[in-house]
């Protein structure tokens, strides 16, 4: 009988063990929460802001995406820029989404019944939206899956109060390329910079989200990026018979003197006021 004392009493001790690190981990959950909502709140009022103007000046921003089996979706027009919240000001989540597209579609074709299966999975992953069609030849001897897929693009950017990690997830998806990335970052470092490098992103100017969120992109190609970028606005100007746009000088001379310094008594503009006024 001493034994299977001894042994309910360990038991019981367990589990008062348990409970107590259950209701420790929900306290420091409950506190999380609570020192978060400030930088959620602030990043609604923020992305807010961006959304609204998005919507009424509807600008001309068109990405391009790498599609697996379809190829290279080109020249997809961004819009239906919307963003949602819940409990604002309690604010625990937040989801940016808008869509790009064109007016067409695309075929293509794939030939085995396992590279069929993928495809499928893939799109639907992704939320792409196509018709299949299975042909299959005289006594099965050909196959073959036909696609038709909307030249459309949904994209999302899902921000989270994650209490256990203590972190802010993000989750984006078709941001820049198709696919989905999961990110955590500290509410510290969740301000209206991070934020503003992720409009960038949106607006396709050159910025350091990737970084911000591990990918590391080399000087060679940001310059890349923003040589392409400035020959786009040109072409623009060009077909609008307008006087194409400056070209930047590097950013170590872009203001102030040399040193990468701006001048004495200018007030720095915000990145949204610079936008749209």
């Amino acid at each position: 009988m001493a034994l299977l004392e001894e042994l309910k009493q360990q038991a019981k001790d367990a589990e008062a063990r348990r409970e107590e690190e259950r209701r420790s981990a929900m306290s420091e959950a409950a506190m999380f929460r609570k020192r978060a909502q400030p930088a959620m709140l602030r990043a609604y009022h923020y992305l807010r802001e961006f959304v609204d103007n998005l919507v009424r000046a509807d600008p001309d921003i068109f990405s391009d995406y790498e599609v697996e089996g379809a190829g290279r979706l080109e020249h997809l027009r961004q819009h239906d820029y919307m963003l949602k919240a819940d409990d604002v000001p309690d604010t625990n989540e937040l989801t940016l989404t808008y869509v790009c597209s064109r007016d067409d579609t695309v075929t293509f074709r794939v030939f085995t019944r396992d590279g069929v299966k993928g495809e499928r999975e893939y799109l639907w992953k992704h939320g792409m939206l196509f018709n299949f069609r299975e042909d299959v030849g005289a006594a099965g001897s050909a196959y073959c899956g036909s696609f038709e897929m909307d030249a459309h693009v949904r994209v999302s950017v899902h921000f989270e109060i994650a209490a256990q990690e203590h972190r802010i997830r993000i989750t984006t998806r078709n941001l820049s390329r198709i696919g989905a990335n999961v990110y955590q970052v500290r509410v510290e470092d969740f301000t209206e910079s991070f934020l503003e490098e992720l409009a960038k992103s949106v607006l396709h100017k050159p910025n350091t989200f990737d970084e911000l969120m591990g990918f590391k992109v080399g000087d060679d190609v940001r310059a890349q990026l923003r040589e392409r970028l400035q020959r786009e606005a040109e072409a623009k100007a060009r077909e609008l018979g307008e006087r194409p746009p400056r070209r930047h000088a590097k950013p170590e001379a872009a203001a102030g003197g040399g040193d990468g310094k701006s001048s004495p008594g200018r007030k720095k503009k915000g990145f949204l006021r610079s936008l749209f006024g």
